[in-house]
């Protein structure tokens, strides 16, 4: 199986994701290396915001809420990031009990060494520690400070009238509070079972049970000088207690939690009493009587949520993100344990950029909290830790880190004002830009055609006018956001006649749309009719900033230099690419082309015109179709040179790329996304860390090179047993 078949599959999963969260809005694209000149923090600057605004449609998805949003100045710099502990690694009666004496996730822990990938399993940098010393409790507080967190969510268990694996809480208030950081409680109300995962199914080896009033108050006074504690988190003036489980409480939730607000007015808390907060599982409903919620991911959104995002489902909505995933240590016998292989400290970076966006575009209302929760910090059995790790270090906090510097130095109006400062340019039409464009550049799209309106945008030369079109008769429901977002009046939409929008072929390759745009564009847009230059792109290209930095009179035919997966490709096939040199290759050079005129020497992208010279030709790139099929910017760069059409290029002092016909590596580097190097030109592609997972999920153990992806977070390859047979059947 190639990549294209499992890739078709994933795709329809995510767009039925997609379907249901309704209006994805992305609001910013493309600030990375190629567009900006900022320094980059880790180790690139992110290109993609994917800023998510969903349409989900609630009771409490009122006017109201918009105009409390409006009002709401949340920037990078209010987000509150708070990190998901496990309180144990120390031995307790309980596991002692349960799975023999001195038992703690340790145990586990140490015989997992790889997955049912062949991957190696993280194992802690910090050694097996226990979590009651208090220097060990100190050197993680120390640790979560320099990562940027601001506190800690402690999970919190309570069984049969008495708490449970309490000693770290009662530590952190006892000894001076180390980790010594703002705290507040998740109940983890699950039962204890042998399948570690609290499903009610056999092997039970604690119940729970919620009980009466009589039982709650019990609770609640345990509580009480917790939430009385100076850094027990407050909203309001009222404590945090967040719920794991409200869907196993059923009818209990809404007295037992009214009862609790009670009780804490009557403590002196302001009214209201507590802040009590529903964990967010996709699966349930939420209870119409918590506050808020929070992503506990994977839960709230799966392993694609770190790709797309979550809808809002509640006015105060925290967000959340998973750092990684693999729980074989508490899986070794069973078969069953579930191993996320779309995870990486680089990629992570990117993602935290994009989440920390949508928060602030889609902020909770006034004098409420703006949270981030991070799961987990300690999460050794499941695989899902920001502590270091032997292998790769203390990347993930690294990420973290450079994620909230990234967003807040850059983030010094909210996301509004950013955009509202996107005013509309009018100036003179020197270049015309055609902008060739279908349903694939919609919004979703990893390449989309607000990332080259972007580019466009960001240009030195400011003086373009642009029209897009489609080039065949699939669907553009995503133009009206488009126009509304950029409101710039140099750039037009345009419906060419139905009988000219072909289905994509490799024959016409939507150059019949492209001719009637060329032949009819006085009737279509006077300013772009009227310009000195033409380029004629594709709607998911991107375009350095320099790009309309070189029009040179002297010249007709300028040809900037690009990178293309075609090209790419056809350079490969001149000589064998060894196995060891896949994905290695392209972090050496930028692989960038001097355009020269003939075929496989340009891209159509990358082809500035003189216009009214090649409107008097009266030549049509649909007339090479039938001789030569997706080569007809070639065809007619060749043509115009031998009719006298002067060919020049950018200056050579002027290293790296104009254009980035997309996909390719350099712009899927940029997007914090992952590239398949494969020899076979319809799997090399740039891909999702959700298309990771599902490669290394659908295709047979070991097609994919495990231990390289450990070791590059931006491209992935095939392990050197399958490449050689690849390489041989194309030979």
């Amino acid at each position: 199986m190639h990549l294209t078949a499992a890739r078709r599959r994933a795709r329809r999963v995510q767009l039925i994701i997609l379907a249901a969260l309704s209006a994805l809005a992305l609001y910013k694209l493309f600030l990375y290396r190629y567009l900006s000149d900022k320094e980059e923090p880790f180790p690139h600057t992110p290109a993609r915001f994917c800023t998510t605004n969903s349409s989900y449609v609630a009771d409490w998805a009122s006017q109201a809420l918009a105009e409390l949003q409006a009002n709401t100045p949340v920037t990078a710099k209010h987000l509150k990031v708070l990190g998901i502990i496990f309180p144990q690694y120390h031995a307790i009666p309980e596991n002692d009990r349960f799975w023999g004496v001195n038992f703690t996730e340790w145990v586990n822990v140490k015989k997992a060494s790889k997955n049912k990938y062949g991957m190696e399993l993280p194992q802690p940098a910090w050694g097996y520690y226990n979590l009651l010393e208090f220097d060990v409790r100190k050197r993680l507080g120390d640790f979560l400070r320099e990562a940027g967190i601001y506190g800690v969510v402690m999970h919190h268990y309570w069984f049969a009238g008495q708490p449970i694996m309490d000693s770290i809480p009662k530590k952190m208030i006892e000894d001076g509070g180390e980790p010594n950081l703002p705290f507040f409680f998740n109940w983890a109300n699950e039962p204890w079972t042998k399948r570690w995962d609290g499903m009610d199914k056999g092997g039970v080896l604690m119940a729970q049970d919620y009980g009466g009033e009589a039982e709650w108050r019990l609770h609640f006074d345990y509580l009480l000088p917790f939430f009385r504690h100076p850094k027990y988190i407050k909203v309001g003036g009222r404590p945090v207690f967040a719920v794991y489980k409200v869907a196993h409480m059923k009818r209990e939730f809404g007295p037992m939690t009214a009862k609790f607000k009670q009780w804490a007015e009557e403590a002196g808390f302001p009214p209201g009493g507590m802040e009590i907060m529903q964990a967010n599982w996709r699966s349930d409903p939420v209870h119409e009587s918590a506050d808020s919620i929070y992503d506990y991911q994977p839960h709230a959104g799966g392993f694609e949520a770190a790709d797309i995002g979550t809808p809002r489902r509640h006015k105060i909505h925290h967000r959340g993100a998973m750092v990684s995933w693999d729980n074989t240590a508490r899986h070794l016998t069973d078969g069953k344990a579930v191993g996320y292989m779309g995870s990486h400290p680089s990629r992570w970076y990117y993602q935290l950029v994009d989440l920390i966006q949508r928060v602030v575009v889609d902020p909770n209302p006034m004098q409420k909290e703006n949270f981030i929760f991070i799961n987990a910090i300690n999460e050794w059995g499941e695989g899902d830790v920001l502590e270091p790790t032997k292998l790769q270090g203390d990347g993930y906090a690294k990420a973290l880190k450079a994620a909230l510097h990234f967003s807040r130095a850059s983030d010094s109006s909210t996301a509004r004002d950013a955009q509202a400062k996107l005013d509309p340019v009018e100036l003179r039409a020197e270049t015309c830009v055609l902008v060739r464009t279908y349903h694939a550049h919609n919004d979703q799209a990893i390449f989309s055609l607000n990332g080259l309106i972007k580019s466009l945008r960001g240009l030195h030369n400011p003086n373009w006018v642009a029209v897009i079109f489609p080039t065949d008769t699939s669907g553009t429901s995503h133009w009206a956001g488009t126009e509304k977002r950029f409101n710039d009046t140099r750039i037009k939409f345009h419906y060419p006649p139905n009988k000219v929008r072909l289905k994509y072929t490799r024959q016409d390759a939507g150059f019949s749309a492209t001719d009637y745009m060329v032949k009819h564009l006085s009737e279509i847009d006077s300013k772009c009719a009227g310009a000195r230059w033409m380029v004629i792109t594709n709607g998911d290209n991107v375009y350095r900033a320099d790009a309309l930095s070189y029009l040179d009179s002297s010249h007709d035919l300028i040809g900037l230099s690009f990178v293309s997966r075609w090209i790419s490709h056809n350079e490969d096939q001149k000589g064998t690419v060894a196995w060891n040199e896949r994905c290695e290759r392209l972090t050496t050079k930028d692989h960038c082309f001097r355009s020269s005129p003939f075929v496989g020497k340009i891209d159509l992208g990358a082809m500035i015109i003189n216009w009214p010279k090649f409107r008097a030709t009266k030549y049509r790139f649909s007339s090479f179709t039938a001789s030569d099929p997706l080569a007809q910017d070639g065809k007619m760069a060749e043509l115009l040179v031998t009719q006298g059409f002067r060919f020049g290029n950018v200056p050579q002092d002027q290293p790296g790329c104009q254009l980035l016909h997309n996909p390719s590596y350099a712009a899927c580097r940029g997007m914090g996304q992952v590239w398949f190097d494969s020899p076979i030109f319809s799997d090399a592609d740039c891909i999702t860390s959700g298309d990771v997972d599902r490669l290394f999920t659908e295709l047979p153990a070991g097609t994919l090179d495990v231990d390289y992806t450990l070791v590059n977070g931006h491209c992935i390859r095939y392990s050197k047993r399958r490449y050689k047979e690849l390489v041989e059947a194309l030979e």
